[in-house]
């Protein structure tokens, strides 16, 4: 049965082939630009120059269809090898110079090199910039420039670049680079970021974002071996091999073995330091197997008028989004639409989430539209973000096609954090913001777990501000580490319900100057109002005596009035008699009434010290040398007064007993001051520490 079957799938392909489809795609083009980073730190982060193997690897991969072009950048920005169709010419130009690349530059001038490549328009409905940097914009020795620079490409240049489609794929090449910046370069462009942690990862992180940007027509490949039918015109096998590993080599259905040494005239075999590309003409049909250490980037692409075609599927999805595939299998780039050939079609999709690589396969049973030949098949649901790789394989029962594919899962929220300064106060607001129409707003809460160095925790919902939009709002008053953990819950649009933790938001305050907090703030006006009115009296003190009673007087009322010590409005003429005496006696004793004067400094440096832990906590300015001046101002006015007056010995003691207290404000300041640089709660605090979550 299994060899009729065969031999009636072999009759239908034969058929189908002979026979115009009624309906056409045409493949499109491709369109690949490099921007290759030579600036002078590239010489720590790829030593051995692993960019010229790398690229060289990329140009080889070019079929003569596409269109493209190397850039290199550094202070300057070099078209090292001219934007044109990549045929044999193009291809044999861009391998000599593309061994030019050096690490000779001065600074990283990304804006310009992106605005450099883009000049021409798009080839292809989707042209593919492929950037590679170690660093960040770097255009000036002024960090005021590169910062205003940065911002110019990601609100000017960026979205011009999407509008006109082109797609930004970032790999970062070291932890200095901007990660920030790379990733939004290439999400907001629908783009691939990678992370090549050295530069020996740097060819896979090529490969992989050139597998988006050029999709590959594949065969399957199990276990090494893999399975060329008829329709297959020629191939080309990329193997990877170890430094310490065997030569490889690749056993035909019939013959002998073939190896880079050893090769029929058919037989193309370059062979790198780490890999091997081998390409063959009119191969023979049947299973062949690879010789070769199994890797997940080995693959065998193929040139046949018979393909797998898929409809383009994004780079970035968001987390509890669905994916759909169409494809359809075309014959010279135009779908088949015999019922009875697309009746012996099964397939299935692999999807793999590469950092815990967990897998699930799905079964592709949906019937194609006979009138068109499309399958279309809807996936479940990506309900984790990260990344993830589609393999999709074709079984025809007598060939098979294989097509791969790399998306990034992102979260169902956009989450920032917004810091402002009004007057003298510090707000931080935190923003969540819905991706799309994926979830059920109103069905939907946001809470925040905000914990605080000081050891306080709160749990906080955040307010509703627009149709997909929630906000929390922090004015903080304390000096404190904040981490504020986020987790939001509720329905899809579709009725089932999600549960996602977003990314934490971590603030300090007070930081680098931020104002006081405004109830400290008051205190602090109280304070220095209080210090001014010391002064007053101070210069009082030691103006001369007066020449008569009335100026005593006079002098009296206006030091009473400066120590804010008011008299009644009217007074009686009886007292205002015996007031008069009393002041007459006041003037003969010396002029200046002491035990007052002591009485309201003395409570005035009391009321000083209350208000110093709180003027200490929140300020760095130190109030110390303002206290000892007035407290020197005062006991050189005190010894002043003694000299010119005339009071008896026994009022003197008097009122020096009266200026004593055992309870000395200005000790008590010391002892505070002595505390003032313990350290505070937050001191011993670090996010490190804490327990966060993705």
């Amino acid at each position: 049965m299994a060899i009729h079957t065969s031999r009636i799938s072999i009759l239908l392909l034969l058929a189908v082939l002979l026979c115009s489809p009624a309906y056409a795609q045409t493949e499109t083009e491709a369109d690949v630009r490099l921007l290759v980073d030579i600036s002078g730190s590239m010489k720590n982060t790829d030593p051995e120059n692993l960019r010229q193997p790398a690229l060289e690897l990329m140009v080889k991969l070019l079929s003569d269809s596409t269109h493209a072009g190397v850039w290199t950048f550094g202070e300057q920005v070099n078209m090292l090898v001219p934007f044109a169709r990549s045929d044999a010419t193009w291809q044999r130009d861009a391998l000599e110079k593309t061994a030019r690349v050096n690490s000779v530059g001065l600074y990283t001038n990304m804006g310009e090199a992106l605005e450099r490549a883009t000049e021409v328009g798009a080839k292809a409905p989707k042209a593919d910039v492929i950037l590679l940097t170690d660093g960040k914009i770097d255009i000036d020795k002024n960090a005021s420039v590169n910062a205003r620079e940065r911002e110019r490409v990601l609100t000017e240049l960026l979205p011009q670049l999407a509008a006109k489609n082109f797609r930004l794929h970032t790999i970062a090449l070291s932890d200095d680079a901007d990660s920030e910046l790379l990733q939004q370069l290439s999400r907001d462009s629908d783009g691939h970021h990678l992370v090549a942690k050295n530069a020996d990862d740097l060819m896979q992180a090529y490969l992989q974002i050139f597998d988006q940007a050029v999709p590959a027509k594949r065969l399957p490949l199990e276990n090494n071996t893999f399975l060329v039918d008829e329709q297959v015109n020629e191939f080309t096998a990329l193997v990877f091999r170890a430094p310490s590993a065997k030569p490889n080599r690749l056993i035909p259905p019939e013959g002998e073995a073939l190896s880079a040494a050893s090769h029929p005239d058919n037989v193309r075999w370059y062979s790198a330091d780490s890999y091997d590309l081998i390409t063959i003409g009119k191969p023979k049909a049947g299973r062949w197997q690879l010789e070769a250490e199994q890797s997940p980037q080995n693959r065998v692409t193929v040139v046949s008028d018979l393909q797998l075609h898929v409809e383009p599927l994004p780079n970035n999805l968001v987390a509890g989004a669905s994916l759909t595939l169409n494809y359809a299998l075309q014959e010279k780039g135009q779908n088949i639409t015999d019922a009875d050939f697309l009746n012996l079609i099964t397939g299935e999709a692999v999807i793999t989430n590469l950092a815990s690589e967990a897998s699930w396969k799905v079964s592709l049973n949906e019937q194609p539209n006979f009138t068109s030949g499309q399958f279309q098949q809807v996936l479940p649901q990506f309900s984790e973000r990260g990344r993830y790789r589609l393999r999709l394989t074709i079984d025809g029962k007598t060939f098979a096609r294989e097509f791969q594919h790399q998306l990034q899962v992102g979260s169902l929220f956009a989450v920032n954090m917004a810091k402002a300064v009004d007057d003298l106060q510090v707000t931080y607001t935190v923003s969540v913001t819905a991706a799309g129409d994926l979830i059920n707003a109103d069905k939907t809460s946001v809470v925040a777990h905000v914990r605080h160095s000081s050891g306080q925790s709160e749990l906080r919902a955040l307010q509703r501000a627009g149709a997909a939009h929630w906000q929390l709002v922090m004015n903080p008053t304390e000096a404190a580490r904040t981490v504020i953990e986020l987790n939001a819950s509720g329905e899809l649009a579709d009725g089932s319900s999600f549960d996602e933790t977003l990314p934490t938001q971590y603030y300090q305050y007070p930081d680098e100057g931020d104002p006081l907090a405004s109830a400290e703030d008051s205190q602090l006006a109280t304070l220095k109002q209080q210090l001014e009115q010391e002064r007053a009296a101070l210069e009082d003190a030691k103006s001369p005596p007066p020449s008569d009673s009335a100026a005593a007087v006079d002098a009296s009322h206006s030091s009473a009035s400066s120590l804010s010590v008011s008299a009644p409005a009217q007074t009686p003429p009886d007292d205002q008699a015996k007031e008069n005496d009393a002041e007459r006696d006041e003037a003969e004793s010396g002029g200046l009434n002491w035990p007052m004067i002591a009485a309201i400094t003395l409570g005035n440096l009391v009321l000083m010290a209350g208000l110093y832990w709180g003027y200490r906590r929140f300020n760095t300015k130190d109030v110390q040398s303002e206290l000892d001046e007035i407290e020197q101002q005062l006991r050189s006015g005190d010894g002043e007064a003694k000299e010119s007056a005339s009071e008896p010995q026994a009022a003197r003691e008097k009122s020096n007993t009266v200026a004593v207290d055992d309870d000395d404000p200005m000790a008590a300041l010391d002892s505070l001051e002595s505390g003032a640089d313990d350290p505070l709660p937050m001191d011993d605090f670090s996010p490190d520490s804490e327990d966060k979550k993705d």
